[in-house]
């Protein structure tokens, strides 16, 4: 039994061995003119592989750019829209401002003309107290005078 281990586990070994170093379908393999290719597929010249290769690299910085294109156009949108609602927000202070000086301006006004209607009253009151003691002492006085 272990003779037959051994010869197993040597055939495995020589097995791997050879699938491993045999070239593969997707593996690169360089031949030259003349030679037969070690498995069927497409053959490709450098120029070739090197067109491909740049064509990816070109698709590659294409993405970067059109990458940054978008971020930079949502970047200038996203600055647009702040700045325009920067512009909104002052316009409204501005309009609440001039509102809040339009009322004081208006209270001020009430205020004085509630001053004005005060002092009127009380010099009519004033006017009206002293005209009644004038009319009660020139009355007495005539009635005085009369009785004499």
């Amino acid at each position: 039994m272990i003779t037959f281990i051994k010869k197993f586990l040597i055939v495995l070994t020589i097995l791997n061995i050879v699938l491993i170093s045999s070239p593969k379908a997707n593996d690169a393999v360089t031949i030259n003119k003349g030679e037969n290719a070690p498995f069927t597929g497409t053959l490709l010249s450098p120029s070739a592989v090197a067109k491909i290769l740049a064509s990816d690299q070109i698709s590659n910085e294409q993405c970067k750019i059109e990458i940054e294109k978008q971020a930079a156009l949502s970047k200038s949108k996203s600055k647009y829209d702040l700045e325009i609602q920067k512009i909104k927000t002052q316009s409204c202070e501005d309009v609440l401002s001039q509102t809040i000086k339009l009322n004081d301006n208006y209270i001020n006004d009430l205020e004085k003309e509630v001053t004005n209607v005060r002092t009127r009253t009380n010099l009519s009151f004033i006017g009206g107290v002293l005209s009644g003691i004038g009319i009660t002492v020139v009355s007495a006085w005539a009635i005085s005078k009369v009785a004499e």
